[in-house]
Order: structure tokens, then C-alpha cells, then sequence
């Protein structure tokens, strides 16, 4: 590194944070350890591509991720987090979101494979998944079913 890759890494918005702990060093004469490409890889992150790999399976297509999205899978980690044993363990917040997307009921799946829909039903989700000890998907009756289109359209 030199002085003009530190002041372009200084000014640049989206830097990453071992871009700035990098020429932070560099400045300061000191070497930084960068975790490595796989280590930095965030909750966030990995969940996201997580959804996007079952969601493209059920849909064909890409999933369209907007700034809403992004607050909702927040949401997500933070209940995921609440609710497991270690959750200081990024691989575990990962490994349950991972279930929760694949064993997750198929009214939801078909009708509201959504980020901000997992995040809104949680808890009915996750109870569903519980009550069924991840072995096939249970029915919707249509009440719910009702409730749930009534809660998404207002």
C-alpha cells in the first residue's frame, strides 16, 4: 500500500472495514490481521444468499432485494439470535435460518416467500416448523391463510 491507495480507500464511502483497518495500519506502521474472506462473511450476508439460493429453487427466477428487505433480515437475526443456545456463534444464526427457509410451510412458500413475511410471522413460522419436528409440511387452514393476505395488503 501506499499513501495514494490509503487517502483513495479514506475518501471512497464504500470502503470496507478491512480496507480501512488496513491503510489505518499502514499509516500507523503497524500490520493488521484481516480476517479472512470466508471469516468476514457476515450473518447477514451468508443468510441473505441462503434465501436467494431456496428462493430462486421455488421460483425460477432471482430475488429482487430492497432496503425493506434489509431491515427485515436484520429482524430476522436478531429473533434468530434470541432464541438459540450460542448465539454469539455466527454459524449457528446461520445454520437455523437456513432450516427455517427450507422447512418452511408451503402455504408460505408458495403465496409469501418473502424476507419481510418471515420476519412478520416469525414466531407462527417457527411454531409451525417446531410442531411438525421438520417432517412435512402441515396445511394452513384458511382462516390463517385469510389473515395472513389481509396482513400483507395493509
Amino acid at each position: 500500500m501506499d499513501k495514494e491507495q490509503a487517502i483513495k480507500i479514506c475518501k471512497t464511502a464504500s470502503s470496507s472495514k478491512d480496507q480501512l483497518r488496513e491503510a489505518l495500519g499502514w499509516v500507523l506502521g503497524i500490520e493488521v490481521k484481516l480476517k479472512s474472506d470466508n471469516a468476514s462473511k457476515s450473518s447477514f450476508n451468508a443468510c441473505k444468499e441462503i434465501f436467494f439460493e431456496e428462493y430462486k429453487k421455488q421460483n425460477e427466477f432471482g430475488y429482487i432485494f430492497r432496503e425493506r428487505d434489509g431491515a427485515a433480515l436484520a429482524g430476522i437475526i436478531k429473533k434468530i439470535e434470541s432464541i438459540v443456545s450460542d448465539p454469539t456463534t455466527e454459524k449457528v444464526v446461520e445454520k437455523t435460518f437456513k432450516i427455517i427457509v427450507q422447512q418452511l410451510p408451503d402455504w408460505y412458500r408458495r403465496n409469501a416467500f418473502s424476507i419481510p413475511v418471515i420476519n412478520s410471522k416469525f414466531n407462527e413460522i417457527v411454531t409451525s416448523i417446531k410442531n411438525n419436528n421438520g417432517q412435512g409440511k402441515q396445511p394452513v387452514s384458511n382462516d390463517y391463510k385469510a389473515r395472513v393476505v389481509g396482513d400483507l395488503l395493509s
